[in-house]
């Protein structure tokens, strides 16, 4: 409801076409790169004296993709794994042949056994067994420390997989016990510097509880763990004092107030990621210590409740932004970036703020001359009007325009022609961009994915 009353106070808006007698192919858009330039493609319906730009849209809908070749490696050839696998097998077939040959051996059953025996790996000695263990993963250490007794202790002394706790990894279940027991290894053999928890939705956080400081831990990822509690991770996040990297993402648990203490916790925090925290709102940036400390990448998502007042507190050092999916930012987020110091921002992602015009959009890249990533995808009401501004941003090298239908060929043209840093574009849904204006932009080796 209240995103249908603020389209609803919007002035309307109108499609961009371009001038007429426009023709992408006379566009001469500069070369990017090193190395041969191909012909421009033929295409059966260019041959027509004059291009109809309805005809070019509906034939670039069902058309052949040029472009797809960047995004589909070949597959994989399996042919090496193969002939190892026959190798090993062939060599267990002669052993066995070997054995069978030799009388002194005893009997059948002798012989059973001692083949089992020398083929088992648990036989082999704890020096060898740890030189292994240094090539493994922290999933394949969790797993071999499953299998007995003797593994459970040989695998712990590993040093290497310690360091970096991927429990997302693991084939499993992750349960507060097994992070708990994994924790309580990692701080007696090593220093544990990161610990990744994505997707393991049974986490609660009771596995914090009572853990030891971490001094050395630099990166904490709880993604989509669903059940987290934000009185036992604000515990733990207490003696993290060096932690950099905090990723809680779609953690639904957590409440607003996280938040608010989080940065005068974490003095080093340098990238925080928040999403799908519905209760979120600008009050509780005002109330945390976020424009003193040192955050340079900051990513906020599906906070359904935040508008754009909370940006007047966010500090200098910011170099990557990403506003995704925020229905209440409006306009004004343009009169707020132009109080802000915006030199060394050079990520800025605005996709999904549906509300923002070209109005808006003008005021704010004409603040940020050091873009290098710009999403404006979603953003249905930009035309040609913001791509006019996005000359601003002479360092850009990718633009995503993903469902933004109402910019035209003329608008995209002169971005490529003006920021010649460009090399890659997204232009999904945009059913106002004929195929005449895609081959131009791959024929200057452009990468356009649509």
């Amino acid at each position: 409801t209240t995103t249908t009353n603020l389209l609803s106070s919007h002035a309307p808006y109108t499609q961009s076409q371009p001038c007429p007698g426009f023709d992408p192919l006379q566009i001469h858009v500069p070369f990017r790169g090193e190395g041969p330039q191909y012909p421009m493609p033929q295409r059966a319906w260019r041959q027509k004296t004059v291009l109809d730009t309805k005809e070019g849209v509906t034939r670039s809908l069902v058309e052949d993709r040029d472009e797809e070749s960047y995004y589909y490696p070949p597959p994989i050839h399996i042919a090496s794994s193969i002939s190892t696998t026959n190798t090993i097998t062939t060599a267990t077939n002669n052993n066995i042949n070997i054995m069978n040959n030799n009388n002194s051996i005893g009997d059948a059953k002798d012989r059973q056994l001692l083949l089992k025996q020398s083929l088992c790996i648990t036989n082999l000695p704890e020096e060898m067994l740890l030189v292994i263990a240094n090539w493994l993963t922290f999933e394949d250490i969790v797993h071999c420390r499953m299998c007995c007794r003797r593994f459970k202790y040989v695998f712990s002394l590993a040093k290497t997989p310690w360091q970096r706790l991927q429990f997302h990894s693991i084939e499993r279940v992750v349960s507060d016990a097994l992070v708990s027991d994994a924790l309580m290894i990692a701080q007696e053999f090593s220093s544990v510097q990161a610990i990744m928890l994505d997707t393991c939705a049974e986490v609660t956080g009771s596995c914090f509880v009572g853990c030891v400081p971490l001094p050395d831990l630099v990166l904490l990822d709880l993604s989509d763990c669903t059940k987290v509690q934000t009185e036992e991770l604000l515990i733990f996040l207490s003696s993290c004092n060096t932690l950099r990297i905090l990723d809680i993402s779609r953690c639904i648990s957590l409440s607003p107030i996280l938040v608010s203490e989080i940065f005068g916790r974490l003095s080093s925090l340098q990238t925080l990621r928040i999403s799908h925290m519905f209760d979120l709102t600008d009050d509780d940036f005002f109330s945390s210590a976020i424009h003193s400390s040192s955050i340079k990448h900051l990513s906020i998502k599906n906070c359904t409740k935040l508008t754009e007042a909370w940006l007047d507190c966010l500090p200098r050092t910011l170099e990557t932004l990403e506003m995704v999916d925020l229905p209440l930012v409006s306009d004004n987020i343009g009169m707020l970036f132009q109080g802000m110091d915006c030199q060394n921002l050079c990520n800025l992602s605005l996709a999904g703020c549906c509300n923002v015009t070209d109005d808006g959009m003008t005021l704010v890249l004409s603040c940020c001359p050091n873009l290098h990533f710009l999403s404006m995808a979603g953003c249905y009401i930009i035309t040609d009007e913001t791509l006019h501004a996005v000359t601003h941003c002479i360092e850009l090298q990718t633009l995503c325009l993903s469902e933004c239908n109402n910019v035209s060929d003329e608008g995209i043209l002169h971005v490529v022609c003006t920021c010649l840093d460009l090399t890659r574009l997204e232009l999904a849904d945009c059913g106002n961009i004929t195929q005449a204006a895609v081959d131009v932009m791959l024929h200057a080796n452009i990468q356009v994915l649509r």
